[in-house]
């Protein structure tokens, strides 16, 4: 074997060794790319079929909250109906305890005389009336006010009985 001829082996043999080399390498790369493919794959599907459960999770929320949001809505529009009715009844109190008033003074003024109980009841349904809003009327039931403490204050008549009997 001549030294051209050796050199030329050696360079085969060394190609020959490069190429296997760089075929190893290359099917590495190829394995190792299909590998993280296939792993980016099963991550992804993973995660698909996660995103996928939660849509299910919401949606089933969706349908059981469906239910309460609608209750919830019933319930605010009947307490709006009645915080209305409360209002009207309020008026329509504040308007009975003016009209009792007015009536019950005008029942003193013509007896000419009020008891401890008459004013304690009076005074009961102008506190009443003042704490229910009553204020359109104030300065007659102010008026009023002042007529009933202008009067003559008798002791009951249930209690002078009372007294004189023993």
């Amino acid at each position: 074997m001549t030294t051209f001829q050796m050199v030329i082996s050696i360079i085969t043999i060394t190609l020959s060794t490069l190429s296997l080399v760089g075929l190893g390498v290359i099917m590495k790369n190829f394995w190792d790319d299909r590998h993280e493919e296939a792993k980016a794959s099963k991550v992804a599907k993973r995660e698909k079929a996660k995103k996928a459960r939660q849509d299910e999770i919401r949606e089933v929320i969706r349908q059981e909250i469906k239910p309460l949001q609608d209750a919830i809505n019933d319930v605010d529009q009947k307490v709006g109906d009645v915080q209305k009715d409360v209002k009207v009844l309020r008026v329509s109190m504040v308007t009975i305890d003016r009209i009792v008033m007015k009536i019950a003074l005008d029942g003193y003024e013509k007896q000419g005389y009020t008891s401890s109980s008459d004013r304690a009841a009076w005074k009961e349904l102008y506190d009443n009336y003042e704490d229910l809003g009553g204020n359109h009327f104030k300065e007659y039931v102010g008026e009023w006010k002042r007529r009933l403490e202008a009067l003559p204050k008798k002791e009951d008549v249930i209690v002078e009985k009372a007294i004189t009997k023993k």
